[in-house]
């Protein structure tokens, strides 16, 4: 999985809203008698679990919910009093417009977690226990709940005091243009920091348990070219049953994260397909095209926010109770716009998203000419996550970020250039003969 999540930084740069959101060992314990399969040997896409399949019928609702609260939330406190109650909480005690809207952004979002809660709770933690697929009790869930609001609580009030509090009433004709321009240094700073700051404060990040994996994992990611890569194993299942892997950060705070629930259920062979394509990510740049992306749609994202929020206002301010596109409370309103926006070109964002998974797909194939190792990390990962192998159009254009376990596990089944001769997409981004060689 490719950790970039830039499709929440325009809504950052604003203000947000917090979003929470039979298994391992029966499957390890039959797959791991099978590890000695031919690298081109075909692998069977598995029909789905009755429980999957209702996993993902009700996950349609859960993420349509989601998206309903997103909308209503900031809507609500448009037309109600409630924010221009904040709005004259935070004039009276924040002295000074910069402050005022931080303390409006910091109220608003507590509010905001506040009339979220029973959902989350119920989505992000009761949904998840009852399918299995979560470890945490509800103190743990409700623990880590509260951390992620406080750190979205301090950037988006920072963010909220730069772009609100300074420039949208000192440069109210191009404030927009400046924001974007900061939204690539933003982006840069986030990604950098994250793995840095924020991630531990949720998860304990350390060396592999298993040295003699780590070490053939580190001569994979020599041949890949990414030399003085760190690997870490990341306690996961203190909160998940789920199995994933990710590569995150930029420059000296690049890595690749391997949770433990995955290390537990797969076997070496295909940790080493999963580093492969997280490998891909690093070497094809797809960190540093996803910030380039998100800089460049902040232009054309934030024109739009600042035309509509022009045009809007002066004909529907008396509804949202907002007379002036520069008032404090018309922060909700943008929120309101930005969601609405992501909402809907979420199929492109999304669309840009699977193409970079499928290259990492491809370069995990040439990389280790073992595309049957793919194929079944993917089939592993399809029962331990509870994932149907071919989902509905719906899905695969509003919310699939990666092809479905079944397009993937097709497309390793019939990759396999170097068998007919044919030039590999990616040849010449290794340094040495595969392993299967």
């Amino acid at each position: 999985m490719l950790r970039i999540e830039c499709g929440n930084y325009l809504r950052l740069m604003v203000v947000g809203y917090l979003g929470m959101q039979g298994f391992g060992s029966q499957v390890m314990a039959d797959h791991q008698s099978m590890t000695d399969y031919s690298p081109l040997e075909i692998v069977e896409i598995r029909e789905p679990s009755r429980r999957a399949i209702a996993f993902y019928q009700g996950g349609q609702w859960v993420w349509a919910g989601s998206q309903l609260l997103s909308i209503l939330i900031p809507l609500c406190l448009l037309i109600t009093p409630i924010g221009q109650k904040l709005e004259a909480l935070a004039w009276r005690y924040g002295h000074g417009r910069v402050r005022s809207v931080i303390l409006f952004v910091m109220m608003v979002m507590i509010a905001s977690f506040l009339m979220r809660l029973p959902w989350s709770y119920w989505a992000g933690h009761v949904r998840l226990r009852d399918y299995g697929l979560s470890n945490q009790s509800f103190a743990a869930w409700l623990g880590d709940s509260v951390k992620s609001l406080a750190v979205m609580v301090v950037i988006q009030s920072v963010v909220a005091g730069v772009v609100w509090g300074i420039l949208v009433e000192r440069l109210p004709q191009s404030w927009w243009l400046w924001t974007a321009c900061l939204t690539t240094p933003f982006l840069v700073a986030g990604i950098f920091l994250t793995p840095l700051v924020i991630d531990p404060l949720f998860n304990q990040f350390g060396a592999m348990q298993n040295q003699a994996l780590e070490a053939e994992i580190l001569a994979l990611a020599s041949r890949a070219g990414v030399e003085g890569s760190r690997v870490f194993e990341v306690d996961k299942s203190r909160q998940t049953k789920a199995v994933n892997a990710y590569v995150t950060g930029l420059f000296g705070s690049k890595r690749i994260v391997l949770w433990d629930t995955l290390l537990n259920t797969l076997p070496p062979r295909e940790v080493k397909a999963v580093v492969a394509h997280e490998l891909g990510h690093y070497v094809l740049g797809h960190v540093r095209w996803g910030v380039l992306m998100g800089g460049i749609s902040s232009f054309g994202g934030l024109f739009l926010l600042a035309r509509v929020l022009g045009w809007l206002v002066p004909r529907a301010g008396q509804i949202f109770h907002v007379a002036e596109a520069s008032n404090v409370s018309a922060i909700l309103l943008a929120v309101l716009l930005i969601t609405l926006g992501e909402i809907l070109f979420s199929p492109v964002s999304n669309l840009v998203s699977r193409t970079m998974e499928h290259e990492a797909d491809r370069f995990a194939i040439e990389m280790t000419h073992d595309p049957a190792s793919v194929a079944h990390a993917f089939s592993i990962l399809q029962t331990e996550n509870l994932s149907v192998p071919f989902p509905g159009l719906f899905y695969r254009l509003w919310r699939a970020t990666h092809p479905g376990i079944g397009q993937r596990i097709e497309f390793a089944n019939t990759y396999r250039p170097w068998v007919s001769g044919n030039s590999e997409v990616y040849q010449d981004r290794f340094q040495s003969k595969s392993m299967a060689d």
